[in-house]
């Protein structure tokens, strides 16, 4: 397991896909939670001004999907990770990172 899948299980809550067609012909970016057990699939949609999450009920592991991920979002959707193509490596954005760095108390 490397630095980036460990700070996306420990600090993640949420990652976006990189946009693909689904059988319809429809573009669309799929949307996972982070959780304990695995991956779970959401779609995202607006109450008012908050943002609510419906289940779609597919789970899935990080690994399956690790060469598909965009973007990792933590939960005060903070920008942790980002990739900028499918071929590239997921880079750690250092926003919201102070989390990371332990410090020695004197």
């Amino acid at each position: 397991m490397g630095r980036e899948e460990k700070h996306i299980l420990d600090y993640g809550y949420r990652c976006v896909l990189f946009r693909k067609k689904d059988s319809y012909g429809k573009i669309s970016a799929k949307n996972f939670l982070i959780a304990d057990t695995g991956l779970l699939e959401v779609k995202m949609y607006h109450v008012g001004k908050r943002v609510a999450y419906m289940n779609t009920g597919s789970k899935t592991t990080l690994k399956k999907i690790q060469k598909d991920i965009r973007l990792v979002f933590d939960r005060q959707g903070i920008l942790i990770a980002r990739r900028v193509s499918p071929n590239t490596p997921l880079r750690l954005t250092g926003k919201g990172m102070g989390k990371l760095v332990t410090k020695k108390v004197i």
